[in-house]
This record gives structure tokens, C-alpha cells and sequence, in this order.
């Protein structure tokens, strides 16, 4: 397949200018291969384009069963992301690039690109981050510049890698393999009990922090539930209580979860947080995603 590059073309058009006082035969011949030139250039990207179309609809990724899986994996926007089918794969079949934009309104957001998943990544939270004038905003009104994240569901986790939830939607899956030693969650001075993207510190640039649901349950900053299903004990009675955000997860029992205050550790009640391979409750993470 014939390739050529703007620069290319711009040294032919160049050509074509310092022999413009030539005969209109020679200038006409130019002309001719010149416009030969391109359309073979056009016909190159339209074939390349085809080409990238074909293998995203032929790209057939591992469905999983179930959902809700057993955890949440975050990870960092510094380094490539490569993507396996599954877990017994050499070659990953696409990596996830993570490009700050350079120009216009979104200057400093985060483009996450691939070149076969496109539409199909549809994490659990994706985020582009602040661009350059969010984020001078958010500073001058006294908070913070919001970082991208990037958190999947786990299906699975074994030594060297996870399942992932690639799509929430149509449960399509890839693996990720990872290196145990580079999980904050082993990595930090209280031990992972705390995490916020936002104020992440870490001296390792390609991290990321594993955490099972009842981890994120138990260091989740807000969990949205329904009063009107508060219990004194899990399968209980119904109780009724003031309502207040100062609430925090102390006790993960199967379906259920005790809520305490967040500062007296006085009892609250107990509510399902899931149902079958759903989860009913809605769980704000440390740094405001959901």
C-alpha cells in the first residue's frame, strides 16, 4: 500500500510551482500525476479506515455472567494500559493511551484512546479530569484540581492479574495483568484504608489500588440508601431514625450493611447494599465519583 505524507505533497506542489513556466505539455503531465498522487492518497486513509472499522466490529471480547463482580481496581493515567482477551494471552489485542489535550476549552483534560475497543470502553467511572481553566477555577474558589480516573469492576483477580469489566453494559471483559508489589492498597502508611485519587502521592507511577467491595463500602465517603428500608438487624424490623450524612459502614454482613455515626460510632441501623448481582445503595467514593 502507497503511503504519502502532507510533507510529501507540499514538496510536490512545491515542484509544480518552480516548473509552472514550463510547456503546457510537461505542466500538464505534472498535473496529471500530481492529481494521481492524490487519490491514491485518498484511497489510502479510505482503506485504512475500513480497515480499523472491520476489526472493532470483529473485536470479540469474554461476556461475563455476573456484573457486580467481587471488586473495584483504579488505575493510574501515567502509563499505558494494555488490554488481554484473557488471562492465558501473550499479546494484549489494545492498550489504553492517556493523552493530556494540548489546545482549545479542553486544554489539560485527558483523552483516553485506543485503537480497536472504541465505544466499547465503558468502565465503571471514567474521567476525563479538569481542563487548565476548571481547574483555575476550582483552585480560586478554594478547591482543588479534579485528576482523570479510571476505575473498572473486577470479575476476577488472580496473582498476576484481573478480569475486568471493560463495558457495564453489554458485560464484555478483558484481563489486565499487574504487578502485586505496585497496589497502594499494600503501599501506603495506613494501609489502604484511605484513598482519594486527587491527593495521591505515590513515589510509584504506574500504581493502582485494588479494593473488594466491603473495602470500598467500609472507606466509601457517602453511601445513598433508602430510609425507608433501615433495619434494627439484618432480615429485622423496620426502624426509623433522623437522617444524616454522618454515617459510615462498620460491619459488611452478606447482603447487609451496619451503618454507625461517623464520629460517636453510635448504632445506626442496618440496610441491603445488594441483591442477587445488584447493588441497591449508591456509593460515592472518596473524591467525589460514583
Amino acid at each position: 500500500m502507497m503511503k504519502m505524507g502532507t510533507k510529501s505533497l507540499n514538496l510536490s506542489i512545491g515542484r509544480f510551482l518552480l516548473i509552472k513556466n514550463q510547456p503546457l505539455e510537461v505542466t500538464g503531465m505534472f498535473l496529471i500525476i500530481l492529481l494521481n498522487l492524490m487519490l491514491i492518497l485518498s484511497a489510502c486513509h479510505s482503506e485504512e479506515d475500513k480497515r480499523r472499522k472491520k476489526q472493532k466490529e470483529e473485536l470479540v471480547l469474554p461476556v461475563t455472567g455476573t456484573k457486580m463482580g467481587i471488586g473495584l481496581i483504579h488505575f493510574n493515567t501515567n502509563k499505558p494500559l494494555m488490554l488481554y482477551q484473557s488471562k492465558t494471552d501473550t499479546l494484549p489485542y489494545d492498550s489504553i493511551q492517556f493523552v493530556a489535550r494540548k489546545t482549545g476549552l479542553n486544554k489539560g483534560r485527558c483523552d483516553f484512546r485506543t485503537k480497536h475497543l472504541g465505544d466499547k470502553l465503558q468502565p465503571y467511572i471514567l474521567s476525563e479530569g479538569d481542563s487548565d481553566a476548571d481547574a483555575k477555577s476550582n483552585i480560586n474558589m478554594g478547591l482543588i484540581r479534579f485528576v482523570p480516573q479510571l476505575v473498572f469492576r473486577v470479575i476476577d483477580k488472580t496473582d498476576d492479574g484481573v478480569q475486568v469489566l471493560i463495558n457495564e453494559k453489554t458485560y464484555e471483559t478483558s484481563f489486565v495483568r499487574v504487578n502485586p508489589k505496585k497496589d497502594l492498597r499494600i503501599n501506603m502508611d495506613d494501609n489502604g484504608g484511605f484513598f482519594d485519587p486527587n491527593f495521591n502521592q505515590s513515589r510509584i507511577p504506574d500504581w493502582f489500588y485494588y479494593e473488594t467491595w466491603e473495602q470500598a463500602l467500609k472507606r466509601a465517603a457517602f453511601i445513598d440508601y433508602d430510609p425507608k428500608e433501615l433495619y434494627d438487624k439484618p432480615n429485622g424490623k423496620k426502624i426509623q431514625k433522623n437522617e444524616t450524612y454522618q454515617l459510615k459502614v462498620d460491619i459488611v454482613q452478606d447482603d447487609w450493611i451496619r451503618f454507625v455515626d461517623n464520629y460517636t460510632e453510635k448504632f445506626h441501623g442496618w440496610t441491603r447494599w445488594k441483591v442477587k448481582d445488584s447493588i441497591i445503595v449508591q456509593i460515592t467514593l472518596n473524591g467525589g465519583y460514583e
